[in-house]
């Protein structure tokens, strides 16, 4: 069974010492299909596919924000529509 979480995602572009470009993802997310009991307390890695919906909603050009930390995204801060000057379908 496919299992769907739902919720939102930080997205930051950086580069590997290698060069190459990749994106970090940190978010919180709600399952829709299955229980949270269902994930073990030891579990820390699930390797799969993301798949962005198109009824998605992205946010950018923060207004008076340099950045966006991980830690600043998951405690909810700067996390206003009113934080940022383009909103847009995905």
């Amino acid at each position: 069974m496919e299992k769907t979480l739902r919720g939102k995602y930080l997205v930051k572009k950086t580069k590997l010492e290698n060069k190459e470009e990749v994106i970090i993802i940190c978010g919180v997310f709600h399952p829709t299909n299955f229980k949270v009991t269902d994930i073990n307390d030891n579990d820390e890695m699930w390797v799969s596919d993301i798949m962005v919906s198109s009824n998605g909603i992205r946010f950018s050009d923060p207004i008076g924000l340099s950045e966006v930390s991980p830690e600043d995204f998951l405690s909810g801060e700067n996390q206003l529509p009113s934080n940022w000057k383009t909103k847009c379908r995905l």
